[in-house]
């Protein structure tokens, strides 16, 4: 009661009645409240989202994240992003492997196919010997409880034509454009519920001439050329239009990711009916198919980078914290955690 009784003397001149007095009281403290939880909001998340603190050794395993929406603007799914963070890795000569970290649903081709060409165009490039036997092992028998013996042989193979070793590692899904992006990686991992494939495209719209019509609504578009309202979502669809899609543009794309596939992976696939139906498999059963190397958990493949390399991951296109982040935050606890999550603090 003091804070209150104080109020009161502080306010000798005030003739509102008790209940507004005390009203009044409340409203003052809960805008302090809020003034200080904001500030304490903005100095923790802002602290946090503007350090990149990167607690690794001289010689890294660069990793670069594939992650959510496959699009244009998206720092784990733009192409063009991807690719000049790939480059940049490749080009750092303290940088020992690449480790690219997939989860996404796929997206746009056209970003997959930058990405993809980045790496192909790379892996093409010979590898030592010594890269060659730490890819082609059995990630699955990596047993980090394990002592193993710290091998000596110091650089013999590190010839000035040989290249980094690019390891994908599939955690949750990669389907679709993800796929595609990492077709041409040295070795393709993923967990057993991992989910792997859908090979195809798609294209999506809406058909609203018969609300339109039962809303008495008229639409008037004007157009030259008779296929530029293809697609048009208040038009009924049309099959002739419709067959002109799949031929001038689903089918040419469609052939770019199988061509992709076949070119990166050929002689691992098993060309069969389903395998470019749009189905999607778990980890074992896309081993099968040829869509991936190895069946094991991204733990045992980190760190068996880690111990192969005797080096640390290095983050390269980490998401970064924005402003939407707060606005999308459904509480204080989902705003901090956001923050927290997209800081390189391990590893």
């Amino acid at each position: 009661m003091k804070p209150l009784i104080s109020f009161f003397k502080k306010n000798p001149k005030e003739p509102d009645s008790l209940e507004k007095t005390a009203s009044k009281w409340v409203s003052n403290n809960f805008k302090i409240s809020c003034v200080k939880l904001g500030l304490i909001i903005f100095v923790v998340g802002g602290t946090i989202a503007t350090k990149n603190i990167h607690v690794t050794k001289s010689d890294g395993i660069a990793k670069i994240d594939v992650k959510g929406v496959i699009k244009s603007g998206q720092p784990t799914g733009d192409g063009s992003v991807l690719a000049q963070k790939f480059i940049e890795q490749t080009r750092d000569k303290s940088v020992k492997a690449i480790y690219i970290a997939a989860n996404s649903p796929g997206g746009s081709p056209v970003q997959a196919e930058i990405f993809y060409n980045a790496i192909n165009q790379y892996t093409k490039l010979p590898l030592s010997e010594k890269d060659k036997s730490f890819i082609g092992q059995d990630f699955s028998e990596y047993d980090p409880f394990l002592d193993s013996e710290k091998k000596e042989e110091e650089n013999e193979d590190k010839k000035s034509d040989s290249r980094k070793p690019v390891i994908a590692v599939i955690q949750e899904s990669c389907t679709s454009a993800c796929l595609y992006m990492i077709a041409s990686a040295d070795v393709i991992v993923a967990h057993k519920s991992s989910l792997v494939g859908s090979i195809g495209v798609r294209v999506d719209t809406w058909e609203f001439s018969d609300l339109i019509k039962e809303l008495k609504i008229k639409r008037i578009s004007l157009t030259t050329g008779k296929n530029k309202a293809i697609l048009d979502p208040y038009v009924k669809a049309d099959p002739k239009e419709e067959k002109l899609i799949r031929k001038h543009m689903l089918n040419p794309m469609f052939e770019a990711f199988k061509d992709a596939l076949l070119t990166a992976r050929g002689d691992k696939l098993v060309i069969d009916d389903s395998l470019f139906s749009g189905l999607m498999w778990a980890g074992v059963e896309a081993k099968e198919k040829g869509l991936i190397d190895q069946v094991a958990t991204t733990y045992q493949v980190i760190e068996a980078m880690k111990q192969n390399y005797d080096a640390s991951i290095k983050e390269t296109n980490p998401k970064k914290f924005t402003l939407n982040s707060l606005l999308d935050a459904s509480s204080v606890i989902d705003y901090v955690t956001e923050a927290i999550s997209n800081t390189n603090i391990l590893k």
